[in-house]
């Protein structure tokens, strides 16, 4: 039991006590343990001296007895400390106070994540189809590049954030309006699409095309903004893209 003045007492309580009470699931290690193994070892040698104390000759009494002060002056010491070592009055106080602090960090900590968990619901759904999820991996920076990393993750993050969407467009042959040579649409190709009605303007890629022999005009264009070389792309759907 750890009282108000500072001093502690080792014991069992069962009635209401205003102090403070502190349990150790294991025994304390460190500074207080060492101390605490000390207190044992001293009290028990002078319970062995108080033993052969009353036995012995009335000669030996005087130096038992001073042997007896002598410890019980090491445990005082090793209670209230030294100029040169802290004792376990303090010891426990100090640990009494953390142990407060530490609690009420830790109740802080389940109070604010209990209130994340509720905005990210509430987040969900409100963004609902918007979300996205999504990685990005780099092993290409070392200790004390952390300001390059973040930089480049926050670069990412935007690239990241797009939503992907695909556009499955018909051909009309320039040829035919403006007297242009036809274009040919390879996979992958890099293609602009601007639509000032449907408020479209975006760098698109050439996902998947259809062509019609006999007639030209027939032919569609399936493109798409998701990029492929975004670090981070899992190898199937490398695989998938070069596949098609």
């Amino acid at each position: 039991m750890l009282s108000s003045n500072g001093t502690y007492s080792v014991g069992k309580y069962t009635s209401n006590i205003s102090n403070d009470i502190v349990k150790f699931v294991t025994k304390s290690s460190y500074a207080m343990g060492s101390k605490e193994v000390a207190v044992e070892a001293k009290e028990q040698m002078i319970e062995s001296l108080e033993k052969d104390l009353s036995s012995a000759d009335e000669e030996d009494k005087p130096a038992i007895n001073e042997k007896i002060q002598s410890l019980r002056n090491e445990i005082e010491a090793l209670y209230n400390g030294t100029e040169e070592s802290e004792g376990l009055y303090s010891l426990m106080s100090r640990a009494s106070t953390t142990v407060k602090q530490l609690k009420a960090a830790k109740d802080n900590l389940s109070a604010s994540q209990s209130e994340q968990e509720d905005v990210e619901v509430v987040f969900t759904i409100a963004m609902g189809d918007l979300l996205k999820d999504g990685y990005w991996s780099n092993n290409n920076y070392v200790q004390g590049q952390e300001e390059y990393l973040f930089a480049d993750a926050l670069e990412m993050s935007a690239e990241l954030a797009k939503p992907a969407v695909t556009y499955s467009v018909s051909l009309v042959q320039a040829s035919d309006i403006w007297g242009e040579v036809s274009t040919e649409f390879l996979i992958n190709s890099k293609v602009r699409i601007y639509d000032p009605d449907l408020q479209v303007n975006d760098i698109v890629f050439v996902t998947k095309t259809k062509e019609y022999l006999d007639d030209e005009s027939k032919g569609t264009v399936e493109i798409s903004n998701d990029n492929l070389s975004i670090v981070g792309k899992s190898f199937d759907s490398i695989l998938g893209r070069i596949t098609q």
